[in-house]
């Protein structure tokens, strides 16, 4: 409930922002929304998949049209996001949100897949989803393009990873605000350059 209230007070501050080009015309809105909780070969997670209908619910009260996508291995992941794509090439605001493991590698985001083995660090481009992939796929749309990252800070890949893999971090360098807790909505994201994106960091 917090994290829907956190975005629902970001939409309004995005309404006002772009309310004055969405009254010229009707406004299309779409959304991916992503939970991932039943991971294969770590323990499930209990959140994601709730998080995810309830964040989905949301959106579809403020005019989105919601794909929901529960617990997607890398190959339903990729398509969803090609899909994804080519609706946000159509529309006004574009918006993707994600629940589940992240880790960053070698300074690149990552969105782990319920199929993900992660056995080395070297098989995580092969395995996860890259965060570039993601932002991306909003890069379509005309007004507003958006990425929500709702990842766990408690990683249980790491138990057999080197030191050089950790949990999923954002920078801002990068485009990416910083993470912050689930009880604090980002307050600097309407200063982002690119597609806007943001992570909330959670411990399941």
């Amino acid at each position: 409930a917090n994290l829907a209230r956190a975005l629902g007070a970001l939409f309004f501050t995005l309404a006002a922002l772009f309310g004055a080009a969405g009254a010229a015309h009707a406004e299309k809105r779409v959304a991916l929304v992503v939970g991932n909780s039943a991971y294969k070969n770590v323990a499930a997670l209990a959140n994601p998949v709730a998080d995810a209908r309830l964040i989905g619910k949301a959106l579809e009260a403020d005019g989105f049209t919601v794909t929901l996508a529960e617990s997607l291995g890398r190959e339903a992941f990729a398509a969803a996001l090609r899909t994804f794509r080519a609706e946000a090439d159509t529309a006004d605001w574009a918006l993707v949100y994600y629940a589940g493991h992240g880790m960053e590698v070698g300074g690149v985001n990552y969105l782990v897949p319920v199929d993900a083995r992660l056995s080395s660090d070297r098989d995580v481009p092969d395995e996860a989803v890259a965060l570039d992939r993601v932002l991306a796929a909003v890069e379509g749309a005309r007004t507003l393009r958006m990425v929500v990252l709702d990842a766990c800070r408690t990683n249980p890949f790491l138990a057999a990873r080197p030191a050089g893999v950790r949990c999923l971090r954002t920078r801002s360098r990068l485009g990416v605000a910083p993470c912050v807790p689930r009880r604090q909505p980002p307050s600097d994201a309407g200063f982002l350059s690119g597609p806007l994106a943001f992570g909330f960091e959670d411990s399941a």
